[in-house]
């Protein structure tokens, strides 16, 4: 899948902010994930994520399905990323 993302370095925030898109199949299915990385509040040396992810799709009957389907496989991608940086990070 063909995917437009953009990542902010705020190094005065200690902040990363990543935005992704999709491209290749808006007609049918469209998500926006984004992620904001900064120090943990409580937690110093650890990471704290913020992410957030919206879909939609244009086709009429089964519109709710796919978009819900489209989250739940996000979902499922963002629980390995996240065990993948805890292991990289301890």
């Amino acid at each position: 899948m063909l995917v437009v993302e953009e990542s902010v370095l705020e190094p005065e925030a200690r902040q990363l902010v990543t935005d992704t898109c999709n491209i290749e199949v808006q007609g049918i299915l469209s998500v926006h994930e984004r992620a904001v990385y900064t120090s943990h509040p409580e937690a110093a040396g650890r990471v704290f994520v913020r992410k957030t992810v919206s879909a939609q799709s244009r086709v009429s009957a089964f519109g709710g399905i796919i978009a819900a389907c489209g989250v739940s496989q996000n979902h499922k991608r963002f629980t390995a990323v996240t065990k993948g940086l805890n292991y990289v990070h301890n």
